[in-house]
């Protein structure tokens, strides 16, 4: 099996926000003490080091990687070593001081979390998130990537297509362009994690993600709107990615068919250093460690 292309880490387990869609719904200022869910630092450095032919490094998982507070030496040591390095953030927490050290980084991608075009429809879903607030902070990082004169980092919008919010996505598209973002991916509920989610009642999403996933919506609205959002991507000139209409559930134990990579290309390795099939399976059906970050030697 050849070595992964790709390293996904997820810097901290917990996050400020509590989503109606995610598993992480842990109450808002909840201290970093003692104790809390973060990556080690010399356990990161250690995979890094470990997975010498990996060429990018994704920051993501449920938890806000902004939370852990070596985050930006994190950036930094992986830039060091030549490695592409992409964030996905809900964007709560970019001050001005933060964006600042963010732009200098030398990250490459900022993907942000907007799941809708308006402060009741993102309010509703990112439970404790201010919709103008990101708004703000993701402007705020534009113009300070252009007062320094760089690139990067790129910024990208993902958006979670749900019921409530399907209506929206053509408005979300042109939000984007606004923004200054030029690449937007919409994605779904997958379908294996529904079913994981179904099989485990202590899931305090589930309720939700059955009254909003796209399946439960009728075919033809939810053609006629993917149609719209991507005339707007025409017109805006923004990339869009879209899900297919109607996902199919991969085979048992088969392998997942979608541009995540995991675990074919890459590896998936959680707070703890525990490597992982997918960054969605965080459940106990899905859950299957492969790797000890902590066993691995010193180089």
């Amino acid at each position: 099996m050849p070595p992964p292309r790709f390293l996904a880490i997820e810097p901290v387990g917990r996050c400020n926000l509590g989503c109606q869609l995610c598993s992480l719904q842990f109450p808002r200022g909840m201290a970093l003490g003692s104790g809390a869910p973060l990556m080690p630092w010399e356990v990161f450095t250690r995979l890094l080091r470990a997975h010498e032919a990996v060429e990018e490094l994704q920051l993501e998982g449920p938890g806000e990687p902004l939370l852990h507070p070596r985050f930006f030496d994190m950036v930094a040591f992986a830039v060091e070593r030549g490695l592409r390095v992409s964030v996905s953030s809900n964007c709560t927490l970019l001050a001005r001081r933060r964006a600042r050290r963010l732009v200098a980084s030398g990250l490459a991608t900022l993907s942000a979390s907007l799941d809708g075009a308006t402060c009741s429809t993102y309010e509703a879903v990112r439970t404790g998130g201010r919709f103008l607030s990101v708004l703000r902070n993701l402007l705020l990082v534009r113009t300070v990537r252009e007062r320094l004169g760089l690139a990067r980092p790129q910024l990208r919008i993902v958006t979670v297509a749900m019921r409530r919010n399907l209506a929206e996505l053509p408005a979300i598209v042109r939000l984007a362009r606004r923004l200054g973002v030029r690449e937007m991916a919409v994605q779904h509920f997958a379908p294996r994690v529904l079913r994981s989610w179904d099989e485990d009642p202590r899931e305090p999403v589930r309720d939700f993600v059955r009254a909003e996933s796209l399946l439960a919506e009728d075919p033809e609205r939810v053609r006629a709107y993917f149609s719209r959002a991507r005339q707007a991507a025409e017109e805006c000139r923004v990339r869009l990615r879209l899900p297919e209409l109607r996902l199919k559930e991969p085979p048992e134990g088969g392998p997942c068919r979608g541009p995540c990579g995991c675990p074919n290309d890459g590896l998936y390795i959680d707070y703890q250093g525990l490597a992982m099939p997918c960054c969605m399976l965080g459940s106990r059906a899905g859950r299957r460690p492969r790797l000890a970050a902590r066993a691995l030697p010193d180089q």
